[in-house]
């Protein structure tokens, strides 16, 4: 099964891109289907519903959503060889790590997905001035990290965190460098709140 595997829900995108084709299915029982149903389990944000859970999916799009009770059910709706498919499910269940393993049916899958970007959420460690830092919490001069990449160690929820992070990390880095090179070091609350967020007007139509 060069193209397809069986994946744990938070561990796709590592393991998509890895397979020949970059691409997977995601794969799990019921109970899991269950959880992903409701909030605060959302699948991703979409169009039209902001939230997107696993009814959205089976609804709007069919294409991704599979579902059989039992794992050869669950093959033949997804395409894939079910001989492959039940090794793979075998494989991931007996593998060390401490994982619980797949259920009972019925069983649904997500698919395929595609590898497209790869990153580590949390980023470098980095001090109130953005700096990186090393091991033992000393900056490494003239380096800055922003965004997904200078997290410290944070996790974020949503688009609209990274976002909001990477528009404020990068302009308060941006000032943090721009007055260590004239030799200040000012710490973060000495950057007054009008130059982070700038000025604002408001007016009543």
């Amino acid at each position: 099964m060069s193209d397809t595997a069986w994946l744990h829900p938070t561990s796709s995108h590592s393991s998509a891109c890895r397979q020949t084709l970059q691409r997977s299915h995601i794969v799990f029982d019921d109970e899991v289907a269950r959880k992903f149903a409701k909030w605060p389990y959302f699948i991703s944000t979409a169009p039209g519903v902001a939230y997107a859970y696993l009814q959205d999916y089976k609804r709007t799009r069919p294409d991704l959503y599979h579902r059989g009770r039992s794992i050869e059910e669950l093959a033949a709706s997804m395409g894939v060889p079910a001989q492959a498919l039940a090794k793979a499910v075998t494989a991931r269940d007996t593998a060390a790590g401490g994982r619980p393993p797949v259920g009972k049916g019925p069983f649904h899958a997500l698919g395929p997905v595609k590898s497209w970007i790869i990153l580590t959420d949390g980023g470098l460690t980095v001090n109130r001035d953005h700096q990186v830092t090393r091991g033992d919490g000393q900056a490494i001069p003239g380096l800055y990290a922003v965004g997904s990449v200078g997290q410290g160690g944070l996790l974020l929820e949503g688009h609209g965190h990274h976002l909001a992070w990477a528009f404020t990390s990068g302009r308060l880095a941006g000032m943090h460098a721009a007055r260590a090179s004239q030799g200040a070091h000012p710490a973060t609350d000495e950057i007054p709140a009008s130059a982070l967020y700038g000025s604002f007007r408001t007016r009543t139509v």
